[in-house]
């Protein structure tokens, strides 16, 4: 977010702030940089929390209730090894039980085991990009490259990527979580 300075000198200078309300990215050791590349990637920066799992809740019902209808979103999630990873879905969340085309969707990692940049994964099949159904939360590509269940704590999320998203940089099933799932 930028507010605009009057200088004395009549110039307008731009000033960073880092205005965004995710304890996931506060708590992370980049976060301006984090959150100007999701700017970058979704093309706004107008951020909104919807939800929290830690706030809120963490089942399909209460994301569902506080996600459905409002327009594109931002998924970040964070696993217990504080790899940092998430989903942009440029439609709105719903729960037709079907896969929904959206080629603007796309998934990505923060930080991860590897020590990798921050990467930006297009979906290979966008017929496929986003799964709305009221049993998941939010869940990205066929086969969940990145997955929510019913209920995040008892059932667990996954990630399988590389299933529809295309993987570029060769380390596939453990880069997200640091594991298979």
């Amino acid at each position: 977010i930028y507010n605009e300075l009057i200088s004395p000198w009549t110039q307008i200078q731009k000033v960073k702030t880092l205005i965004v309300d995710s304890i996931i990215l506060l708590e992370s050791q980049r976060p301006k940089e984090f959150l100007n590349l999701i700017y970058e990637w979704t093309g706004s920066n107008n951020l909104e929390l919807l939800y929290r799992g830690s706030r809120d809740g963490t089942t399909s019902d209460i994301f569902h209730k506080k996600c459905d209808k409002k327009g594109q979103t931002i998924c970040l999630y964070k696993n217990n090894k504080d790899f940092i990873f998430g989903g942009f879905s440029s439609i709105s969340w719903g729960c037709e039980g079907k896969y929904i085309s959206a080629p603007d969707c796309f998934i990505f990692t923060l930080t991860n085991m590897y020590g990798i940049e921050p990467t930006k994964f297009i979906n290979s099949k966008t017929n496929q990009s986003v799964y709305h159904d009221s049993n998941y939360g939010p869940s990205f590509g066929n086969y969940n490259d990145i997955n929510m269940n019913k209920d995040y704590l008892k059932s667990g999320p996954y990630a399988r990527f590389p299933t529809d998203y295309k993987d570029t940089t060769g380390k596939g099933k453990s880069l997200f979580t640091g594991n298979e799932n």
